[in-house]
């Protein structure tokens, strides 16, 4: 990319930005109340500055559905960003979910630098309650930066990433790891969620597991029965 191309991307989005700057006080700022007793798909005591992980075994996991649509619902005027290489989650999910594409500013970058620099100019925008971004790498430098820019921003930072991840270090405040579960029902979807880590957040202790399923009928996210899971013994002959 030439000199005048990186600098006409930085204008736009800084203009993109500056016209979404919405937040005027910090009694208008997001601070979602800790709910230790919900489950971990709900997005309860996700403080403004916090750096949220979740871990997946593919993009094809399903583990966006989980959040995104019920941090849409908690907070239908939050301006957001998406910072995605492949662009498929903007393009896919928004609409789906019932995100107000006028509240919306969807990036595709071309690799992780440019990547990692668009989630710290949003994070630190004023016209942004959370940013959303798909980063595959994230040393401790760069997991740094990102934790200090949601706290000058005072937004929220969520990142999806993949198993990778599990052998890096991390500043993250929250940290989930979701895995896909064996289901049976075609039109319900089963993931375990595991609790990493929690700094505080209400949302478990480390090491709390749940099995969570989701109902493409009904668009619902519930506490799965354990019981249910289990492989009943086959009939004799």
């Amino acid at each position: 990319m030439t000199a005048t191309a990186t600098s006409d991307r930085v204008r736009d989005l800084r203009n993109l930005l500056r016209q979404n700057n919405l937040k005027t006080s910090v009694a208008g700022r997001i601070r979602a109340e800790s709910a230790p007793e919900a489950g971990l798909w709900t997005p309860d005591g996700w403080e403004p500055g916090s750096v949220i992980e979740w871990i997946t075994s593919g993009d094809g996991s399903g583990a966006n559905a989980l959040w995104l649509p019920r941090l849409r619902q908690r907070h239908p005027q939050a301006r957001w960003l998406f910072v995605d290489p492949t662009g498929d989650l903007f393009a896919a999910g928004m609409v789906r979910w019932g995100f107000d594409l006028s509240r919306v500013i969807g990036v595709r970058t071309s690799d992780l630098s440019q990547t990692l620099w668009v989630i710290e100019q949003g994070l630190r925008s004023e016209g942004v309650e959370f940013v959303w971004g798909r980063v595959d790498r994230l040393s401790s430098v760069a997991g740094r930066r990102l934790k200090l820019a949601a706290e000058a921003g005072r937004s929220t930072c969520l990142l999806a990433r993949g198993e990778r991840a599990l052998s890096e270090p991390s500043v993250a405040d929250v940290r989930l790891q979701i895995s896909p579960e064996r289901s049976l029902e075609w039109d319900r979807r089963r993931w375990r969620v595991t609790v990493l880590r929690s700094k505080g957040h209400g949302i478990g202790t480390t090491g709390t597991s749940q099995l969570i399923e989701y109902d493409h009928a009904t668009d619902d996210v519930r506490l799965a029965s354990e019981l249910a899971d289990s492989t009943a013994p086959c009939p004799a002959a």
